[in-house]
């Protein structure tokens, strides 16, 4: 016949499930797990198997986890990268793009009179009732240039600047040179969940159809809630 764990059962198998050991604690950085234009999330992993100890080496110890990110292997790295830099970048990069639109648009407004013809396009249908309608070329060009390299290398700024924001990946944070350091790592995921402050899950098409993402989602929600979930 079936009995019901009682309560102090229950308690000690979630102690079980939620401890874990100081050094098995680890993140890696937002600069090193995007660097190499995201090349952690090649190929299903292909870092960690060509080289498993340099890899675990881009992580260290940490005493928390700022993001623990969610994703499927069958998903492109380059769409992963850009969403990544989207999502950690975009307002830094705007703001960079504001602030050299302004800074080139001071000279321009002062010495209009002055400056060359190749400083200014005149689009197509931009004739109105007060004449033609001129743009910047040199306003468009350094705003797109500081949005783009705002939103490729803020986060480096960011990190030299104030304390890095600590990520989990699981090619990086679990040992993958051995089948029980894997496994160990696997059994150490509640706990890794429960002490990351949020989950970034970069959903596509694919996420839904692997169970260790359902199953990592629904972990983290249930622990900490969906207002957690990015």
């Amino acid at each position: 016949s079936y009995m019901a764990p009682t309560a102090d059962a229950r308690a000690a198998s979630l102690h079980d499930v939620l401890s874990l050991e100081k050094e098995h604690l680890r993140g890696i950085t937002l600069s090193s797990l995007l660097g190499g234009f995201g090349r952690l999330f090649a190929d299903g992993g292909k870092a960690a198997r060509d080289d498993p100890h340099g890899t675990y080496a881009t992580s260290h110890t940490v005493d928390s986890l700022g993001y623990f990110v969610s994703h499927s292997w069958r998903s492109p790295r380059l769409v992963k990268y850009l969403a990544m830099l989207l999502f950690f970048n975009r307002s830094d990069a705007a703001t960079a793009m504001l602030c050299a639109v302004a800074f080139a648009a001071i000279p321009t407004i002062l010495y209009y009179e002055n400056l060359p013809e190749w400083a200014y396009f005149v689009g197509p249908n931009t004739y109105t009732d007060y004449g033609s309608v001129q743009i910047a070329t040199v306003c468009t060009s350094f705003g797109s240039l500081a949005f783009f390299g705002g939103l490729y290398g803020a986060h480096r700024v960011r990190q030299a600047a104030t304390k890095p924001v600590e990520c989990f990946l699981d090619v990086a944070c679990i040992p993958q040179d051995s089948d029980d350091a894997r496994a160990q790592g696997i059994a150490n995921l509640g706990a890794l969940l429960d002490r990351s402050e949020r989950m970034l899950v970069l959903l596509d098409k694919e996420y839904f159809t692997r169970l260790w993402c359902v199953f990592e989602l629904a972990a983290f929600a249930k622990r900490a809630g969906m207002h957690r979930v990015q």
